[in-house]
Protein backbone atom coordinates (compact mmCIF):
# COMPACT_ATOMS: atom_id res chain seq x y z
CA UNK A 1 0.00 0.00 0.00
CA UNK A 2 1.51 3.26 -1.35
CA UNK A 3 1.21 6.63 1.03
CA UNK A 4 -1.90 8.10 -1.14
CA UNK A 5 -3.87 4.70 -0.75
CA UNK A 6 -2.68 4.63 2.88
CA UNK A 7 -3.99 7.89 3.48
CA UNK A 8 -7.08 7.40 1.97
CA UNK A 9 -7.60 4.43 4.04
CA UNK A 10 -7.31 6.13 6.93
CA UNK A 11 -9.72 9.51 5.93
CA UNK A 12 -12.22 6.51 4.59
CA UNK A 13 -12.18 5.27 8.57
CA UNK A 14 -12.24 8.34 9.76
CA UNK A 15 -15.13 9.58 7.80
CA UNK A 16 -16.95 6.54 8.30
CA UNK A 17 -17.04 6.79 12.23
CA UNK A 18 -18.33 10.50 11.96
CA UNK A 19 -21.29 9.38 9.93
CA UNK A 20 -22.27 7.11 12.59
CA UNK A 21 -20.85 3.39 11.89
CA UNK A 22 -18.83 1.02 14.07
CA UNK A 23 -15.85 -0.13 13.88
CA UNK A 24 -17.19 -3.70 13.03
CA UNK A 25 -19.08 -2.46 10.27
CA UNK A 26 -16.21 -0.05 8.78
CA UNK A 27 -14.04 -3.47 8.90
CA UNK A 28 -16.77 -5.25 7.25
CA UNK A 29 -16.74 -2.73 4.32
CA UNK A 30 -13.35 -2.67 3.98
CA UNK A 31 -12.98 -7.12 3.86
CA UNK A 32 -10.87 -7.27 7.27
CA UNK A 33 -11.96 -7.90 10.68
CA UNK A 34 -12.08 -5.07 13.46
CA UNK A 35 -8.15 -5.98 14.80
CA UNK A 36 -6.55 -5.33 12.21
CA UNK A 37 -8.67 -2.03 11.57
CA UNK A 38 -7.37 -1.32 14.88
CA UNK A 39 -4.11 -2.43 14.22
CA UNK A 40 -4.11 -0.55 11.20
CA UNK A 41 -4.61 2.88 12.34
CA UNK A 42 -2.66 1.96 15.55
CA UNK A 43 0.43 1.71 13.16
CA UNK A 44 -0.16 5.17 11.55
CA UNK A 45 -0.43 6.95 14.56
CA UNK A 46 -4.31 6.74 15.66
CA UNK A 47 -5.01 4.68 18.80
CA UNK A 48 -8.54 4.05 19.60
CA UNK A 49 -9.98 6.76 22.65
CA UNK A 50 -12.48 5.05 24.76
CA UNK A 51 -13.78 7.75 26.16
CA UNK A 52 -14.37 10.03 22.82
CA UNK A 53 -14.88 6.17 21.03
CA UNK A 54 -13.19 7.59 18.42
CA UNK A 55 -9.83 7.11 16.99
CA UNK A 56 -7.15 10.03 17.72
CA UNK A 57 -4.54 11.44 16.15
CA UNK A 58 -0.86 10.65 18.09
CA UNK A 59 1.84 12.62 17.86
CA UNK A 60 5.22 10.66 16.50
CA UNK A 61 7.68 10.84 18.62
CA UNK A 62 11.51 9.94 17.65
CA UNK A 63 13.82 7.66 19.27
CA UNK A 64 17.12 8.46 20.78
CA UNK A 65 18.35 5.47 18.18
CA UNK A 66 17.11 7.00 15.37
CA UNK A 67 17.92 10.82 16.68
CA UNK A 68 21.04 10.97 18.23
CA UNK A 69 21.31 14.61 18.04
CA UNK A 70 18.42 15.21 21.08
CA UNK A 71 21.79 14.09 23.34
CA UNK A 72 23.99 16.90 24.30
CA UNK A 73 27.83 16.32 24.74
CA UNK A 74 27.37 16.08 28.16
CA UNK A 75 25.46 13.05 27.74
CA UNK A 76 28.41 10.94 26.48
CA UNK A 77 27.91 8.02 29.03
CA UNK A 78 24.16 7.53 27.82
CA UNK A 79 24.88 7.56 24.10
CA UNK A 80 27.26 4.62 24.98
CA UNK A 81 24.66 2.74 26.88
CA UNK A 82 22.47 3.16 23.68
CA UNK A 83 24.73 2.18 21.07
CA UNK A 84 25.84 -0.83 23.12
Amino acid sequence: MNEVQRQARIQQVLSSLEAGLSRDQIAEVLGIDRKSLDQFMRRNHFPWDNIYERYVKKPQEQSFRRNPDRFQKSDRRARSIIDA
